[in-house]
């Protein structure tokens, strides 16, 4: 289940290149060692760099959802092997984003400054932007605001899943929470309980965009 948070108005006016490239820090939401909310602290920090081939969101929403809790607690421990042993080696939490292009890399096709998008990303999405490689982005279907659509990604995705055999299954809580939910809604859109899926967020996002996932 994700939980959209609004971090700035939705009407404000893009910037683009020029307001990307002004400020090297911005604000973000992060916490240098594992704990409960309370090592969670406001604070300054570098601004992501863009690559040839990433792209950086101003984010106007972001969620958060059971993974931030555990990566923000380190519990279980056997998150740690992926995020950092003794610390976070990435303090900024969150990985669901919707927001506006702010700058776009050169190697970028498709996506320009000012395109209402959402997607994830690894770099942390509790800030006032975030950065990740352009496949991670899709344009923002219009039919949805900046909470609903910051809401989707990862839920989506993981909703999508693969079993090691190539097989879309139902997690075995039944889809009673938001993950199962976007597995059903995959399974009810091709008629059958199981069937060969890859777990492509632009196909996903299309689905959304054309009104085949409810």
């Amino acid at each position: 289940m994700g939980l959209a948070l609004s971090l700035i108005d939705e009407d404000a006016s893009a910037a683009g290149f020029a307001g990307a490239t002004t400020a090297a820090t911005m604000m973000a939401i992060v916490h240098r060692r594992y704990g409960r909310p309370d090592v969670l602290e406001h604070t300054e920090v570098d601004k992501p760099v863009v690559g040839d081939d990433d792209v950086l969101v101003r984010v106007h929403a972001a969620a958060v959802h059971p993974g931030d809790y555990f990566i923000m607690t380190g519990v279980p421990t056997v998150v740690r092997l992926a995020f950092g042993l003794r610390r976070p080696r990435n303090g900024i939490r969150g990985m669901d984003v919707a927001g506006r292009v702010e700058a776009v890399g050169r190697s970028v096709q498709g996506l320009e400054p000012g395109d209402a998008v959402f997607g994830r990303s690894s770099t942390g999405t509790l800030a006032e932007y975030t950065r990740a490689p352009a496949d991670n982005f899709a344009p923002k279907p219009g039919n949805l605001s900046m909470e609903q659509a910051g809401a989707v990604p990862v839920s989506a995705v993981t909703g999508r899943v693969q079993h090691p055999l190539g097989w879309c299954v139902v997690p075995p809580t039944g889809g009673s929470y938001t993950t199962g939910q976007f597995s059903k809604s995959w399974l009810r859109r091709i008629g059958y309980p199981l069937a060969r899926q890859s777990a492509s967020l632009r196909n996903v996002f299309g689905a959304y965009e054309r009104g085949t996932i409810t």
